[in-house]
């Protein structure tokens, strides 16, 4: 049975209940709901990125990097410990703890690797250089 849809099935708890992480198989109810909360809840937290990021004057690598930690450590943070557990993302029922590392790692890196591209070139190659 294919149940590759079963992790992005599991935001839409937020409406459709707590079995919703549990449908294995791709649908217009749960699967398109799921990933519109879960896309909704990335740019959420993307903006918050943003902010932090506007707190950075320097343009280096902790300027680069502690936004997109505090970014994706409050997510984890909210998810996990904050919500109700019919709020969290859902996907934690289908995906293991290692795989959870590496879907807050991922969105991590995804932020910082943004305000990497945006530093200006001689601000990027220090930062680069800082990284080696």
């Amino acid at each position: 049975m294919n149940r590759s849809a079963a992790p992005v099935n599991g935001p839409s708890q937020w409406v459709w209940g707590r079995h919703a992480p549990f449908k294995n198989s791709f649908s217009l109810k749960y699967t398109v709901l799921g990933y519109a909360i879960h896309h909704a809840a990335s740019v959420f937290w993307a903006i918050l990125h943003e902010k932090l990021q506007e707190g950075f004057k320097a343009k280096n690598c902790t300027a680069v990097i502690a936004p997109a930690l505090a970014a994706t450590a409050a997510a984890y943070v909210v998810d996990f410990y904050v919500a109700p557990k019919r709020l969290s993302p859902g996907f934690e029922h289908r995906l293991s703890k290692r795989a959870l590392f590496i879907v807050y790692g991922s969105f991590a890196l995804g932020l910082a690797g943004v305000a990497f591209l945006r530093l200006p070139d001689k601000s990027r190659m220090l930062a680069a250089d800082h990284l080696k």
